[in-house]
């Protein structure tokens, strides 16, 4: 089983009012990221990266975006096998440092295939 394809998508979600949290409120809306990574065998998985504002990570939806799309795709994603995700964390950090949103987002889709593939819920991964 090999990666051949993804599809990302950015989604906003809106909250009905602020969240307050212990070092001021977070605004209304949340812009998210949804990965969906193909394999060749016809499974895909969904993975989610949230992305919470500049506070928790200095990632924001088009950062996520990019780096998945021109870093992880070509250079970790494309043709790999989707059980290998020590290896491929190993290559997405070695591509780059942080944007640990962007590599959480790519991890649950790969648990996601692995699941599928051994028709386990993902909490057995």
């Amino acid at each position: 089983m090999k990666i051949s394809g993804m599809v990302i998508t950015p989604i906003t979600l809106e909250w009905k009012k602020t969240i307050s949290e212990s070092f001021g409120e977070v605004g209304k809306k949340e812009d998210d990221v949804i990965v969906q990574i193909f394999t060749d065998d016809g499974l895909y998985g969904l993975g989610e990266a949230q992305t919470l504002g500049p506070f928790y990570g200095r990632e924001s939806q088009g950062t996520v975006m990019a780096i998945i799309a021109e870093h992880f795709w070509p250079k970790v994603l494309k043709e790999e096998d989707p059980f290998n995700i020590d290896l491929i964390h190993h290559k997405m950090n070695k591509t780059v440092s942080e944007n640990s949103f962007a590599k959480t987002a790519v991890d649950i889709a790969l648990h996601d295939i692995v699941a599928k593939s051994l028709n386990v819920p993902v909490s057995r991964i």
